[in-house]
């Protein structure tokens, strides 16, 4: 991340319009988290996830387009049996719901952000343009979601915000227990802190 870091502070805003090609950077995951909530019949649940040590080496390209910058392979991967619901049966219907048996990995990757000002007299920003993409129980949609803020440090990058999504959009049907009496909503929504910490 630091060929990017170094880009974003040395090129002056206004009136940047060069393209920088295949800046390639070795990244691993710090301070982060997840948490997706949902809501049911009963009350509200929460399944959140901290274990992020299979995100130590990440290979990221970036190119730089004016004020956007796409990204590759800045792919985040979740272990499907690593988030805790809060209590041992949601956890457990939660991961049979996102068929963590068949698909142990759900992968979150960021695929551009558009800056709004300039980084060096403003390296924290709010509501940030961004696209990104979710694979879960093995289907992958792509949303653009505004990030609720980026943070740019001399060796790191952390985004944080949501998406809101249905389980559906991914054919997963929404768990029940209890033989049916408890039935969670479609809605849910994935809350993130992701940090690209450059090694």
């Amino acid at each position: 991340m630091r060929n990017l870091i170094i880009l974003l502070f040395s090129i002056p805003f206004l009136g940047w319009s060069q393209s920088h090609e295949d800046l390639t950077d070795l990244c691993s995951i710090e301070n982060s988290e997840i948490i997706i909530l949902g809501s049911s019949n009963i009350a509200d649940y929460k399944c959140e996830l901290y274990d992020f040590s299979n995100n130590s080496n990440i290979e990221i390209v970036s190119e730089v387009y004016g004020h956007t910058i796409k990204l590759k392979n800045a792919k985040v991967q979740l272990k499907s049996k690593g988030f805790d619901c809060e209590n041992r049966i949601m956890t457990n219907d939660f991961f049979k719901a996102i068929k963590g048996e068949q698909h142990p990995i759900i992968s979150v990757e960021f695929h551009q952000f558009t800056l709004t000002q300039d980084v060096a007299n403003h390296p924290v920003q709010q509501n940030i343009p961004s696209k990104i993409s979710i694979r879960l129980a093995g289907v992958r949609n792509f949303y653009s979601p505004r990030l609720s803020s980026l943070t740019v440090k001399s060796d790191q990058l952390t985004f944080t915000g949501f998406v809101d999504l249905k389980m559906t959009e991914f054919d997963i049907d929404p768990p029940t227990a209890l033989f049916g009496t408890v039935k969670t909503a479609d809605e849910i929504r994935v809350a993130f802190k992701i940090t690209f910490q450059m090694k």
